[in-house]
């Protein structure tokens, strides 16, 4: 049953909620951001080495758990935002948490954000980082994609634009509360309204002609893709989250597609409830997503 820490997670959302709503324009909204979203998950450990990269003109962290650079996995993390907020620092604690449990490094892409560059500027910019790392030496079948919310919606995009150029694909992928549905058309949009304390369904509409002002949402979404050919998938999605039924449509058409997915409905979790490091559900998540990168990578040293 939820306890106090959820409730905490609960109104921290409420409250970043209310500030966004009094910025006064995209600047500062990314300014608070910055200063809030990165604080839920706490700093990161002293023993992770953290190192900017440029990886093919797109700069990006990479962070290297003690004993993780000897395994040669990478675990790529995207973060989330709408695809107009955010940034690497963001899940920078949460990434490293479950590259620890994996024995991986992390490699966060700071891909470009709308409005300033629209859709699929980001899509290009973590498919050019992906093919970087390949390049640096860190096999395909060595790397797992994850992200949340937008990040899950990354995660999807990317697989799909690999598949299509004929690039090889990553061992595995794990979309978090994906965004894949840029319509958000699924019920508990509605049935779950009053229970996630930050993402609705207006908020979302209102964020989509930001990075999608000419385009077609339905064309664009993920879910409306054929998704035959993708790599096995772990989908984790909160029981309470407003977006849990486009997670669970798209893990349904990847399932009739052929495709290996492994859905999971976390019991009364939220919207980013991975960044909660007080949140016991947050930690247990994020290691569930690290075995899962070790479970679909060699385990020997390349």
């Amino acid at each position: 049953m939820p306890g106090s820490e959820l409730e905490r997670a609960l109104k921290a959302q409420a409250d970043y909620k209310a500030a966004l709503a009094g910025a006064q324009d995209l600047d500062e909204l990314r300014k608070l951001d910055a200063a809030v979203t990165p604080a839920w998950s706490g700093p990161l450990p002293a023993d992770v080495q953290r190192d900017e990269l440029d990886a093919g003109g797109v700069p990006a962290v990479r962070l290297t758990p003690p004993g993780a650079a000897a395994r040669g996995r990478a675990l790529m993390y995207l973060h989330g935002g709408g695809f107009v907020l955010g940034g690497a620092a963001a899940v920078t604690t949460p990434a490293a948490h479950a590259a620890r449990v994996a024995c991986a490094c992390a490699f966060l892409p700071e891909y470009r954000l709308a409005p300033e560059h629209l859709y699929p500027a980001m899509v290009e910019d973590a498919v050019t980082a992906y093919l970087w790392l390949i390049e640096d030496g860190t096999p395909p079948e060595r790397i797992v994609i994850v992200g949340e919310s937008a990040g899950g919606a990354l995660v999807c995009a990317v697989l799909l634009a690999l598949l299509e150029a004929g690039h090889p694909l990553p061992a595995a992928a794990v979309p978090i509360s994906p965004m894949v549905d840029f319509e958000f058309k699924g019920a508990s949009w509605r049935t779950n309204a009053d229970k996630d304390g930050f993402l609705t369904r207006e908020l979302a509409l209102q964020n989509v002609p930001v990075f999608l002002p000419d385009g077609d949402p339905a064309k664009e979404s993920p879910l409306n893709h054929d998704l035959k050919g993708l790599p096995p998938l772990l989908i984790q999605v909160g029981d309470h989250e407003v977006i849990r039924d486009d997670a669970i449509a798209f893990a349904e058409k990847a399932t009739a597609a052929g495709v290996d997915v492994t859905l999971e409905v976390w019991p009364h979790m939220i919207h980013l409830w991975h960044t909660f490091s007080y949140l016991p559900d947050a930690g247990q998540a994020l290691e569930r997503i690290g075995r899962f990168v070790e479970e679909r990578t060699p385990r020997g040293a390349p």
